[in-house]
């Protein structure tokens, strides 16, 4: 597997399609065989149809988790599993981080794309599982924009993987994403880990 491919039929027309609808491609090549590339912000279930059609248009072959009751409903199942979905499951997370190193240390082309806040909806920061690939298996980190108030589609460039604390490299990311504006803006969640809420928190006096 080619880790930046010649254009093919399917990449040129997703790139024609992009174009049609006014996005403009913010191309990179990928540095190597293995790597993550994070998607941000996810607000829309349109973000996953532009990502995909980013995707066909680089020619690039990508794996991501997604839930595994998705990857049951048949046909469409299939198709996720086609176009690279994972099975998660969410209540065992670290062993999703471990086996996904061990599959990608051990694969020639293995890239990684993540959606880090886990959800369209407003959540207080990313989860952390990117953060824990990317540093056990010191890969590059990629990252990507969705943004519909520039209307651009893309790479914003790659973060080596440093041993560093969250907070350190969460400003990194912060400072290379450059504040893209989701479908809609308002479920868009802030570039820092994410805080579980206590239950003193969440429960009114």
């Amino acid at each position: 597997m080619q880790t930046n491919p010649r254009p093919t039929l399917i990449s040129k027309l997703a790139r024609v399609a992009l174009n049609l609808a006014g996005w403009r491609l913010l191309e990179q090549p990928l540095p190597g065989p293995r790597g993550i590339i994070l998607a941000y912000p996810h607000t829309s279930n349109w973000d996953f149809i532009v990502g995909i059609l980013f995707k066909a248009a680089m020619g690039w072959e990508m794996r991501f988790w997604a839930k595994g009751s998705l990857l049951n409903i048949p046909v469409f199942g299939a198709w996720m599993r086609w176009v690279g979905a994972v099975p998660v499951n969410r209540s065992a997370a670290s062993g999703l981080v471990q086996d996904t190193v061990l599959q990608m240390a051990s694969s020639t082309h293995f890239w990684l794309a993540l959606a880090p806040e886990g959800t369209r909806a407003y959540v207080n920061g990313w989860r952390m599982g990117f953060f824990h690939v990317w540093q056990s298996a010191q890969v590059p980190l990629g990252l990507a924009v969705i943004d519909y108030g520039r209307k651009e589609v893309g790479l914003k460039g790659f973060l080596d993987a440093r041993e560093e604390e969250p907070d350190v490299a969460f400003r990194r990311i912060e400072a290379m994403l450059d504040a893209p504006i989701g479908r809609r803006p308002n479920l868009a969640s802030p570039v820092t880990p994410y805080q579980r809420e206590s239950k003193d928190e969440t429960t009114s006096p």
